[in-house]
């Protein structure tokens, strides 16, 4: 008994050692965070674009902004990543913040095994947990992501092993969570905002001039009239509203579009010349 339990033990380290050594191979999602922090904390230029990965298809290529776009990231990411690099965004005259549907909201979604694994750090639970109500079980798991790897991935490996025991697994739990989605999508559009998290990050980066873009997608979406009556009151905050870009132009989104949100390689060009054309001309 005690053999396997040491057996056990050795294996969960080896675990452990293995996704911390390799995690970047692992992950794409993780090597591009912690290739995007390295870069901002080295970065000499002087406008840096906060989003995820819309904002990574619209500015791709482009060699004269910095980049900050983890994949499915939304506002508590970008507060924890302006908390812990403030400095570093200290060098920008200008910030881009790109967002799509309810992202800015106080009623988005935290993803706690993002900023529990690549963001944040085992105190900021505490401050999660002032703006979001957490429970035990959530904080443990907060905490516990932090802290392993193993323990952050246990995700994707239990859907790698479901994967290849059930058939078609990868497709019906696509289809589940599109489903779920949507629907949490409707019931979030329905609920009254609030954007105090919004405003800690704006005051964060009050010394810089900011451009807050709504971006396009192939859909349209409502925008939230008193995110815009709060911006407007900011002397250093602008609104950019491009949902409908390339429909102003008379241009066939089908074009310009690799999926349903993300722009390909011809939009992104015009997508990014548009937006800093507006951002250095104020």
């Amino acid at each position: 008994m005690k053999l396997a339990a040491g057996f056990c033990l050795l294996l969960l380290i080896a675990g452990e050692i293995s996704l911390r050594v390799l995690e970047n191979s692992v992950s794409a999602n993780a090597a591009q965070i912690s290739s995007q922090l390295q870069e901002l904390d080295a970065s000499t230029l002087d406008t840096v674009v906060i989003g995820n990965s819309l904002s990574k298809h619209a500015f791709e290529g482009r060699t004269d902004l910095q980049l900050v776009t983890p994949d499915s990231s939304g506002l508590y990411e970008w507060y924890f990543i302006t908390k812990h690099h403030e400095a570093a965004f200290r060098q920008f005259d200008r910030v881009i913040i790109a967002y799509a549907w309810n992202q800015l909201s106080d009623q988005h979604t935290v993803l706690l095994d993002t900023i529990g694994g690549h963001l944040g750090t085992a105190r900021d639970v505490s401050d999660i947990g002032r703006r979001k109500h957490l429970s035990f079980d959530a904080r443990v798991d907060y905490l516990l992501s932090n802290f392993s790897k193993l323990w952050l991935y246990k995700t994707r490996i239990r859907r790698k092993i479901e994967t290849l025991l059930l058939h078609d697994y990868e497709q019906v739990t696509q289809t589940l969570n599109a489903a779920a989605n949507a629907q949490n999508e409707g019931y979030q559009a329905a609920r009254k905002r609030s954007y105090t998290t919004m405003a800690d990050i704006l005051e964060r980066l009050a010394h810089a001039q900011i451009t807050v873009v709504a971006m396009p997608l192939k859909a349209d979406y409502p925008i939230d009239a008193d995110l815009v009556e709060r911006i407007d009151t900011l002397d250093n905050v602008n609104f950019l509203d491009l949902r409908n870009f390339f429909r102003d132009r008379n241009l066939s989104v089908d074009d310009f579009y690799v999926d349903h949100i993300h722009v390909n390689q011809a939009g992104a060009d015009l997508l990014s010349d548009e937006i800093l054309a507006q951002v250095k001309g104020r």
